[in-house]
């Protein structure tokens, strides 16, 4: 029964590392077939699935492995970060609203339909619009009479 246990455990490495490194089982059988001399993986031991496994490695080199995901994916609202709120108080500072909280609170409004940002989303199209009016020298470009 250890057996059988063992040589389930060595299929599963070998049809996952294949996986990994882009092998189909066809790739599989001829490589099994050149390491013990027979294309079914079904008539082999532990030991010689053990074989296969380590020519698998050598062949491949080092083992190709997937993209990890990323820490949070882009379909989950998180919550404002820290990094977040610094970027936009430094934006207000360029813009020149730092003393004036009821001008930042009325923009967030008409962009966000509430008076400051949440989540991640919302912070982004407050730092982009903030800085497209940068960009755009917002509020210098007024004639003073």
């Amino acid at each position: 029964m250890v057996a059988q246990a063992e040589r389930v455990h060595k299929l599963r490495t070998i049809f996952g590392t294949a996986k990994q490194i882009g092998m189909n089982k066809e790739m599989i059988e001829d490589l099994a077939e050149h390491v013990c001399k027979t294309r079914h993986l079904s008539q082999l031991d532990a030991q010689q699935l053990e074989r296969v496994v380590k020519a698998m490695f050598t062949k491949a080199g080092e083992v190709r492995r997937k993209a990890r995901p990323a820490l949070r994916p882009s379909n989950v609202i998180g919550f404002i970060s820290l990094a977040q709120q610094q970027l936009i108080q430094d934006l207000l500072v360029k813009l020149g609203w730092a003393g004036n909280p009821k001008r930042y609170e009325g923009f967030c409004t008409r962009i966000l339909k509430k008076p400051a940002p949440a989540t991640t989303r919302e912070a982004n199209k407050i730092i982009e619009a903030f800085k497209d009016m940068i960009t755009r020298n917002y509020g210098t470009s007024r004639k003073e009479d």
